[in-house]
């Protein structure tokens, strides 16, 4: 989670991205690093980065902390600095995840980064990170406009969104366009006013 290089208290995400599969610590580790730092996951992380015998680790979960650490603070050095986008390829790089092009894994991977690219150019990363924050809270707040709780009612969401969703009735708008793009079915003019544009039955 880019998160941990935006936010050095976030321990959620710190801890989320130790377990999960970019570093692959166990559970036993994220306990002895916490108690480290007084009952800390960064505080204890911070703590092993300095002095690497705090704490008894064992191998190779040891080894995975050390080089995570050396990561994490050249990340942090380097987030002012490198493009936004190149900054979390690299980190992905350089902890090892690796995704099958053609997978719907490496599609959201590579729809982040060109977020990254686009957005991220005139924001920082934690301004960044809020950005995403809310395009998925309103992605989520599509999907449960199409729960059947919500009772009898039109719901409008994009089609993105209505992905594996099931309705009675669908209405999907512009469908009447096709591709053709000579001239509008309804247009207006000044000089002409209302003009409707309909088949000859003859």
């Amino acid at each position: 989670k880019p998160s941990i290089i935006a936010n050095p208290r976030d321990s959620i995400s710190l801890a989320t991205v130790l377990r999960g599969p970019l570093v692959g610590v166990s559970d036993e580790t994220l306990l002895r690093l916490r108690l480290a730092g007084t009952k800390s996951l960064t505080g204890g992380l911070n703590r092993f980065a300095f002095d690497p015998n705090c704490t008894d680790l064992a191998e190779p979960d040891r080894s995975r902390v050390i080089a995570f650490c050396r990561s994490l603070d050249r990340w942090r050095h380097d987030v002012s600095i490198v493009p936004l986008d190149i900054l979390l390829s690299r980190a992905l790089s350089e902890c090892g995840a690796h995704w099958i092009p053609g997978t719907i894994e490496a599609a959201n991977i590579e729809s982040f980064l060109e977020l990254a690219r686009t957005a991220g150019k005139a924001m920082d990363l934690p301004s960044f990170l809020l950005e995403v924050e809310s395009l998925s809270r309103a992605a989520g707040t599509e999907s449960e406009l199409a729960d059947e709780d919500q009772g009898n009612c039109v719901q409008v969401m994009t089609a993105h969104a209505a992905k594996g969703l099931e309705f009675k009735v669908t209405i999907v708008a512009g469908m009447e366009k096709g591709s053709r793009r000579d001239s509008r079915p309804v247009t207006f003019t000044e000089e002409f006013g209302l003009g409707v544009k309909w088949r000859n039955p003859a």
